[in-house]
C-alpha cells in the first residue's frame, strides 16, 4: 500500500475517533448543563473521583494512539469511552448528591 494511501487512511480513521470522542463528551455536557460552572473544576473534585477520571482519560488516549500505530481493536476503544463517560457521569451524580 503506497504511503500517501496508508496516510489517507489513517487520517480517516483518526478523524472518526475524533467524532466518537466528541459525541461522547457532547453527551457528558449535556448531563452537566444543571450543575455551576466550577463544580468540574480539577480543584473541587475529591483526589480519588479525580484520579478514576483521570485513569479513564488515559485509556481513552492510549487507545487512540493503539490506533495511530496500526494496532487498534474497535472494541477496546468503544470499551475506553464507556469508561470516560461513565467516570464523568458518577462524578456528576456525586456532586448532586452532595449539593442535595
Amino acid at each position: 500500500m503506497s504511503d500517501m494511501v496508508q496516510s489517507n487512511r489513517m487520517s480517516a480513521v483518526v478523524t472518526h475517533l475524533s467524532e466518537e470522542f466528541q459525541q461522547v463528551v457532547e453527551r457528558i455536557q449535556g448531563e452537566a448543563k444543571d450543575l455551576s460552572l466550577g463544580a468540574l473544576e480539577p480543584d473541587v473534585l475529591e483526589p480519588d473521583v479525580l484520579a478514576w477520571v483521570e485513569a479513564a482519560e488515559q485509556t481513552v488516549d492510549a487507545r487512540a494512539l493503539d490506533f495511530q500505530h496500526g494496532v487498534g481493536d474497535q472494541a477496546a476503544w468503544q470499551a475506553a469511552l464507556a469508561e470516560y463517560e461513565t467516570a464523568w457521569l458518577r462524578v456528576m451524580r456525586s456532586l448532586g448528591e452532595r449539593k442535595n
